[in-house]
């Protein structure tokens, strides 16, 4: 089958009308080949590549394209015949252009986000990581490590992108960071760093205590009755907080395992913290003062220097429901969402 292919070429294609030009060993009319570029009929194929090492320039000012050998097809204006080697060197071209365009965006895919986990055991090993963080991170959009206090005393924070402080005991994470664990922490976080904490992690960024590290502007409610049990608890989300942390329902349904009970701080080098969720719902043992927990803050959004601070008092890790918040946090402490 005969294949043909239109193109125009400028009016810096050159000269009087009927200058004829040599090209691969053939000859290009004007008159019999193309018309004049102020018809606009025949435009150049998008599809059709350029390369520097195959190029010819046409004519004083002339239009480059690939040099095959074309002839214009007699009695007809509406192309030039292409061929065989035209439709090799055509065919060639495609392919390279591809391997280019897959090499692209190869290129510009966004490196994985590093994050660190904080680990009280010491050991720094895979298996010391919380599995529901795991399971939350397990993505090839994260790479993510466990990292003990020693390894933050060390600077090793340099390495990554986002610290996460999980649960447990928030006393007991600062003990082992020590001071200059403390003060690492918030630097990493006030030179750009992102701070995610879970629970004992959220109590550790509060402003509350003596040992707390000072990055969220928060203070601690009710820490007479801190353990007040645990359980399925039920969370309002702010606008902020469905669009931040992707919720479709105002109303979700979230484990609390003692958590903070956060309100704003008294911190004058911070700023206030936004709410992304409020608890709906409350968890109470015997002996705990009842209505204290309902309306304070559950997830808490700040910035801390150039870095961002995200704490969780319930656990969005736990189960799968509320993975997606983890994923989404995480993204967003390290300024990728």
């Amino acid at each position: 089958m005969m294949e043909f292919w239109n193109i125009r070429l400028c009016d810096a294609y050159g000269g009087q009308a009927g200058r004829r030009h040599s090209w691969e060993g053939g000859r290009i009319d004007r008159r019999t080949a193309i018309r004049r570029p102020s018809q606009n009929r025949y435009p150049v194929s998008p599809i059709i590549p350029t390369f520097p090492p195959v190029r010819r320039r046409l004519g004083k000012g002339g239009y480059s394209i690939i040099p095959v050998k074309l002839s214009p097809r007699r009695g007809n204006e509406n192309g030039m015949k292409i061929t065989f080697k035209a439709r090799i060197v055509l065919a060639m071209s495609m392919v390279l252009l591809g391997c280019g365009m897959v090499h692209g965006l190869e290129a510009t895919k966004p490196a994985p986000i590093r994050v660190a986990c904080l680990d009280v055991k010491g050991t720094a090993e895979h298996t010391a990581l919380p599995k529901g963080l795991q399971r939350c991170l397990s993505s090839s959009n994260f790479t993510f490590q466990a990292i003990t206090a020693s390894d933050i005393r060390s600077n090793a924070l340099a390495r990554f992108d986002v610290l996460i402080c999980p649960g447990g005991s928030g006393s007991k994470q600062s003990k082992i960071l020590d001071e200059k664990g403390r003060r690492v922490i918030r630097e990493f976080v006030m030179n750009g760093g992102g701070y995610v904490g879970f629970c004992a992690g959220a109590y550790l960024a509060s402003s509350h205590y003596t040992w707390s590290l000072n990055l969220l502007n928060a203070s601690v409610l009710d820490t007479k009755h801190w353990a007040r049990g645990t359980g399925k608890v039920k969370l309002k989300m702010t606008p902020e907080g469905c669009r931040l942390l992707g919720a479709t329902n105002e109303i979700v349904t979230c484990y609390y395992g003692q958590g903070p009970l956060l309100a704003p701080g008294t911190n004058s080098s911070l700023s206030a913290y936004q709410t992304l969720a409020t608890y709906y719902s409350e968890v109470t043992k015997t002996n705990v003062p009842t209505g204290v927990m309902i309306g304070t803050t559950a997830i808490a959004t700040g910035t801390c220097g150039k870095g961002r601070v995200l704490c969780f008092s319930p656990h969005p890790e736990s189960g799968t429901a509320l993975n997606e918040f983890v994923r989404r946090g995480v993204r967003w402490a390290a300024k990728r969402e």
